[in-house]
């Protein structure tokens, strides 16, 4: 069976892959989720593309079905080890591929708000409180082996969150 983070990585390793901050009490890494995870996303696009009603019982089934042939167990662990994997993916930066931890990604955005002289008082003040909101729900990664996953296949999942584009 193809997994996780691949298939988003191939099934997440199939289905190896189950944290990232979402539900993190209730997820733990499987062996590979990625893998079935690009695939499964590769199929959802054409299912789930513009102008398509999401609220169409006949689309959710197809939905389901993709994320059953892809190895996971429904259209919902799909799209939890897709939130996952999107949550690793920002905090890897593009060049080193090293990972930060939300919280201090988080502080790292308040440190250089802060440092910006081009930004207004008033919108400093504004985007710092909610930076500050943000810091306060932000949990470091649960499962530390999901990140060593996402690691090893960033490159192929790199185009798939591209094409997502910006979490924010």
């Amino acid at each position: 069976m193809s997994g996780g983070l691949q298939g988003s990585i191939d099934r997440a390793e199939t289905v190896g892959f189950r944290d990232c901050g979402i539900r993190q009490e209730d997820m733990h890494p499987e062996k590979d989720q990625p893998q079935g995870n690009q695939a499964a996303d590769e199929e959802m696009a054409k299912i789930y593309g513009a102008n398509v009603d999401n609220s169409d019982p006949k689309v959710k089934e197809q939905g389901e079905a993709v994320a059953r042939k892809n190895g996971f167990a429904s259209l919902a662990e799909h799209d939890d080890v897709s939130m996952n994997i999107a949550i690793i993916m920002s905090g890897i930066d593009q060049q080193t591929k090293k990972f930060t931890e939300p919280p201090e990604r988080v502080r790292e955005e308040i440190a250089a708000l802060k440092a910006d002289k081009s930004v207004s008082d008033e919108a400093k003040k504004e985007d710092l409180a909610q930076l500050e909101a943000a810091l306060k729900g932000a949990k470091p990664i649960q499962y530390k082996e999901n990140i060593a996953l996402v690691l090893k296949h960033y490159d192929k999942l790199l185009p798939f969150m591209q094409v997502l584009g910006p979490a924010d």
